[in-house]
């Protein structure tokens, strides 16, 4: 009998703590494997040190196989948490889907084309984007979404893509981390505090939500500080809307603007 992967997710303060606590989680799950006639495969077993700093040590667990990247549920998980090989990942299928497009153009409507755009290349700028879209290097994917645009379209290399994105609905990727982000609070609200619940007065900006307090700078490019700064800075009346049409109004204004970055947006007063 084969049992699926698992996966066990240890953590701690210190190195030391670190180190103690992985050594006694593979003696329980070593016994647990006994305890239930299954067999662990160290051949296929490896093991990933995610940390900040590069100068830190690597927890060291003797007979498994220390990775730096690792891919978890079609996303690529580096040790350092910069997304760098993901988004290697996903300029590999978007020039695949490129190269596809070159050879579809000679018979196809652009009308078709986008179509199948949207069946080879957006399924790869949204899936875990709010992961991996605002990341450093998630601009070299967005340079591959206007090359594509450029061949459906005809532009010709150096010249804007915008106002083709605006006149085809088509968002460019940081609107799509954009618009994923701000999804992901408004499915759950109840994860975060707005300023409401922090003051006993009233202010202006009482149904805002807060941002965490944090110490790292690499926090700031996350889901649950990025997304609340990006759903804060849309109007009370659009926040205000039910779930689905939220997500329609939303779209609606990114696609009217076609933002070219998080910049640009946040310093874009946004009206319905």
């Amino acid at each position: 009998m084969y049992a699926d992967d698992s996966s066990v997710i240890v953590s701690a303060h210190t190195y030391v703590e670190l180190q103690n606590r992985v050594s006694r989680v593979i003696r329980l799950f070593q016994t647990w494997c006994t305890q239930n006639l299954l067999q662990l495969n160290i051949d296929k077993t490896s093991y990933i040190h995610f940390r900040c700093k590069r100068n830190m040590p690597v927890v060291s667990i003797p007979e498994i196989v220390n990775i730096p990247n690792i891919k978890f549920l079609g996303v690529f998980l580096d040790q350092f948490m910069s997304w760098d090989v993901h988004v290697e990942y996903v300029n590999k299928k978007l020039n695949c889907s490129f190269y596809a497009l070159v050879q579809l153009k000679r018979t196809l409507s652009i009308k078709t084309l986008i179509n199948v755009y949207y069946s080879l290349v957006y399924c790869h700028l949204t899936y875990n984007v709010t992961l991996w879209g605002n990341s450093t290097k998630s601009d070299t994917v967005f340079i591959k979404q206007k090359r594509i645009i450029r061949l459906i379209f005809n532009i010709p290399f150096g010249h804007t893509c915008k106002q083709v994105f605006i006149n085809n609905n088509i968002l460019p990727l940081p609107s799509i981390y954009i618009l994923k982000s701000i999804l992901y609070i408004k499915h759950n609200l109840h994860s975060f505090k707005r300023n409401s619940d922090l003051h006993a007065y009233s202010t202006r900006n009482a149904n805002q939500f807060v941002t965490v307090g944090h110490k790292l700078s690499k926090f700031e490019k996350s889901t649950d500080y990025m997304g609340v700064r990006l759903y804060n800075h849309l109007p009370n009346e659009v926040r205000s809307l039910h779930p689905v049409k939220f997500k329609r109004i939303v779209k609606s204004i990114l696609c009217k603007h076609a933002f070219y970055s998080v910049e640009e947006y946040l310093a874009t007063r946004l009206l319905l």
